[in-house]
């Protein structure tokens, strides 16, 4: 998952860079186009070459049970099974609460650091930047954090140091030092959304397929948290609103606390 998170952070990070090249070099839309579907090309003949290794079906799931009408009612009924196994909701759960300061915060930082911190356009850009570069940082420093200590444990430690330092990134003055608190903020809450998604992953193994289903039916109820920050900005301002995101590293630290309190 570490590795996985990290492919998505490098392709977050050179997708800008590939519009600003093109740019540089006299071309438009269409050239990055072009570009996007060279590259495509090459990642499908990479796969071609070398395909994935099917995984044999063991028959743990077994055949849909008799009664049900359709097989979207099986994998339905699979999934509420599984939400009964032990650790399967409160990794749910966790993930869409670590996804406040994920994606949640990345997007309103440029609204952020224009109505709040008073910045122009261009520093907003370069406040994105630094957040998705750190961010590549932070998942490539994981990979290898991971050979030296556990993943809860990494998660655990991120956790208690983002609960100080996005409060202090909202209050500290000063474009420059919330650009670097930033910076520091995005490399600390690398392990959230690889360490999380293993744990689920491992709560339901070799069902991978109810696995994406769960995670997409959460994604589909954890996306009305921007429009209730967006509806709380226009009441209370967009300090106020993004200050309610402090949760996320508390919420974390209380939940990862009673998983280890039920593995003891």
């Amino acid at each position: 998952m570490a590795r996985w998170e990290l492919a998505g952070s490098a392709g977050s990070v050179a997708g800008p860079v590939l519009v600003i090249a093109v740019l540089a070099a006299g071309g438009g839309w269409q050239s990055a186009y072009l570009a996007l579907a060279a590259a495509a090309a090459a990642a499908w003949l990479g796969v071609a070459r070398n395909p994935p290794v099917p995984v044999p079906d063991d028959g743990r799931q077994g055949p849909p049970p008799p009664t049900c009408p359709s097989p979207f009612t099986a994998a339905a009924l699979r999934a509420l099974a599984a939400m009964r196994q032990p650790g399967v909701a409160r990794w749910l759960v966790l993930l869409q609460v670590s996804d406040l300061l994920l994606d949640v915060f990345t997007g309103f930082l440029a609204l952020y650091l224009v109505a709040v911190a008073h910045a122009t356009p261009a520093q907003a850009a370069l406040g994105v930047a630094v957040r998705l570069g750190a961010g590549l940082a932070g998942d490539a420093a994981l990979i290898r954090a991971l050979h030296h200590a556990p993943g809860l444990a990494l998660l655990r430690a991120s956790a208690a140091v983002a609960a100080v330092m996005f409060p202090a990134f909202l209050l500290v003055p000063g474009l420059v030092p919330k650009l670097l608190l930033l910076g520091c903020l995005s490399m600390v809450t690398a392990p959230w959304y690889p360490v999380l998604q293993a744990k689920l992953y491992g709560s339901l193994p070799d069902q991978s397929g109810v696995v994406v289903s769960l995670s997409s039916a959460a994604g589909l109820l954890g996306g009305a948290v921007p429009l209730a920050v967006g509806l709380l900005a226009e009441r209370f301002g967009l300090a106020w609103a993004l200050a309610g995101l402090a949760v996320a590293p508390l919420v974390l630290l209380a939940g990862l606390r009673r998983s280890s309190g039920r593995a003891g």
